[in-house]
């Protein structure tokens, strides 16, 4: 659609026009006229004349609200409900209006508030905080550290080779089933200053802190270990094998540093955001492994290591980082800086502490040292078919613990008893003030529990939709009613022959009595009268109910103890 150009001849007699009204209704007029004359909108010629029309007188109430949660009680409960207790905001409404509370906006107005306020759904979902940028002073000061398992990706122990599954097969709602069938997890590691990576892949059920030490082991071997490990306070990451090997490094470099494990409160995702950015590009990278399976068939974990894990890391720390605008290993060599190596076979071995390969007796017993250990038994651990395999296990045994490890082939182990413009320095948080959202989401929260606590106490309850006012129908629509017709039992007869069984059902004297009870003056006289009919009481006599009212028609009259049946 073209669009009319209001050249200054024009421009100027729509002024002169508009100057010549006197009162709204005549400038309304002229404002229509002018617009269909030149072909423009109203909206344009308002535009146009703006500088010649009176100025709006500003209202005296502009940008309060009549239902201001920072004044207000009443929002500040109605903004409790919909935080606390997640309910929608037409229902919010609505309950506050059932208990006597006035809200005067809708419950559209009220979203809006809510999104002003910071509190609107997609911000009570994701609840997101300010947060600062931290960085590293140097390469090889901290590194991030995660695990994170590939989504369709599954390693199938029998065949030992990596398989694709659909998640419309295993999900967190549908778990795995096949036991032979493990997942494939990715452990990433990255430096904080130089954003050089080290990625490996490993197939187990679940992670644990063995795989966690030998991880680390084999990326401190290269990228050598750093002043402070940070990641997440996974169980699987600070378990118990990895704060052993933490206080053995700290202690054996105390004096170039230390070494020390950071973890940061859970669900927070950002606290590790450059590793949680690498899962997010290594992803991407991975779906080849589909066209690698659909061309050649055969992966197995050992080919995922050698080839996709050293390419993405040759790739990745070769490539100029979009942040840093350097490539990592430009960045990791650009400072002076002392890397800590450490001999991969050395210290695994003795963060394994003393390990030991023995052969499982068919008795699930293990001799060490001249020592004989007795194994667990039970359906909760492997040991009784690996002891009838003749199986040869892999034992690690710790210093000063009670209890021993014995470790299979896939690293599943058993214990058996015994940050605004310039970064900030990484290790120096520091924190932000908080904003009005979260200032406002504890006030509410604090209303909205105090309600509820104040009102069990009272018992004057909120009325709730369902469970105390029932659902009423509205609105004006013309409804017909509906000829109902029964179906007989004989009609079905006629059709089905032997089928239809007339209702008269059998009682026992339990049933019967407590049938009629109400229809005697005693529970003893109502058993009396059982009794007269029922051979026994025991629930194999029975008698049909028609002969049963038969008998009792039969003594309404005589029997005085018989109450009136209403």
């Amino acid at each position: 659609m073209t669009r009319t150009v209001l050249g200054e001849i024009a421009k100027a007699e729509i002024i002169e026009c508009i100057g010549r009204c006197h009162t709204r209704g005549e400038r309304s007029d002229e404002v229509a006229r002018l617009a269909a004359h030149y072909g423009v909108s109203k909206q344009r010629i308002y535009e146009v004349t703006k500088a010649i029309r009176p100025i709006r007188k500003t209202r005296s109430d502009k940008g309060r609200r009549s239902f201001d949660v920072d004044s207000d009680t009443r929002a500040q409960l109605v903004y409790g409900w919909i935080d606390t207790y997640g309910i929608s905001t037409a229902e919010a409404v609505n309950m506050a209006r059932e208990n006597g509370i006035d809200v005067p906006i809708g419950f559209s107005t009220l979203n809006r508030y809510l999104r002003e306020d910071g509190l609107g759904k997609k911000q009570r979902r994701s609840e997101s905080t300010p947060h600062r940028r931290f960085e590293a002073k140097a390469p090889g000061d901290l590194f991030q550290f995660d695990i994170s398992g590939l989504k369709t990706r599954w390693f199938d122990r029998k065949t030992r080779r990596i398989v694709t599954v659909s998640n419309l097969e295993v999900s967190k709602n549908h778990p795995n089933a096949n036991p032979n069938r493990v997942k494939v997890w990715r452990f990433s590691l990255i430096d904080d200053f130089s954003r050089r990576i080290y990625l490996r892949y490993y197939a187990v059920d679940k992670p644990n802190s063995t795989h966690v030490v030998d991880f680390l082991l084999r990326a401190y071997s290269v990228l050598g270990v750093p002043i402070i490990l940070y990641t997440d306070n996974d169980s699987i990451i600070v378990g118990r094998r990895t704060k052993r090997s933490t206080e053995i490094l700290n202690k054996a470099l105390r004096g170039s540093g230390g070494y020390e494990l950071l973890t940061h409160l859970p669900g927070n995702a950002r606290a590790t955001g450059k590793v949680e950015r690498l899962h997010q590009t290594v992803e991407q990278e991975e779906k080849l492994i589909g066209i690698y399976l659909a061309e050649r068939g055969e992966l197995t974990i050992d080919v995922l290591n050698e080839y996709l894990a050293v390419g993405l890391m040759n790739r990745k720390n070769n490539t100029v980082h979009s942040e840093t605008n350097a490539k990592p290993m430009d960045r990791w060599h650009s400072q002076f800086s002392v890397v800590r190596s450490l001999d991969y076979d050395l210290l695994h071995s003795a963060f394994m502490a003393d390990d030991f390969t023995v052969k499982l007796r068919g008795d699930c017993t293990i001799r060490i040292d001249g020592q004989v250990y007795q194994l667990p038994t039970t359906d909760q651990y492997p040991f009784a078919d690996w002891a009838a395999e003749g199986r040869k296990i892999h034992v690690v045994f710790p210093d000063e613990q009670n209890f021993f490890t014995v470790v299979d082939d896939d690293l599943n182990e058993y214990d058996i008893r015994k940050v605004a413009a310039v970064p900030d320095v990484a290790g120096e948080f520091r924190s932000t003030a908080e904003t009005r959202a979260q200032r406002l989401r504890k006030t509410v929260r604090a209303v909205a529990r105090e309600d509820a606590k104040s009102r069990k106490l009272t018992g004057e309850y909120t009325k709730l939709s369902y469970f105390d006012k029932d659902f009423a129908e509205t609105g004006n629509v013309a409804r017909f009613p509906k000829t109902e017709m029964s179906v007989q039992p004989a009609s079905i007869a006629e059709v089905a022959p032997g089928r239809v069984v007339a209702h008269d059902p059998a009682l026992n004297f339990w049933e019967a009595f407590s049938r009629y009870e109400g229809q005697f003056a005693s529970r003893s006289e109502c058993k009396a009268f059982m009794d007269s009919l029922f051979p026994s009481r025991d629930e194999a006599a029975w008698l049909l109910l028609s002969e049963i009212e038969a008998a009792f028609s039969d003594r309404r009259g005589s029997r005085s103890g018989l109450r009136a049946v209403g």
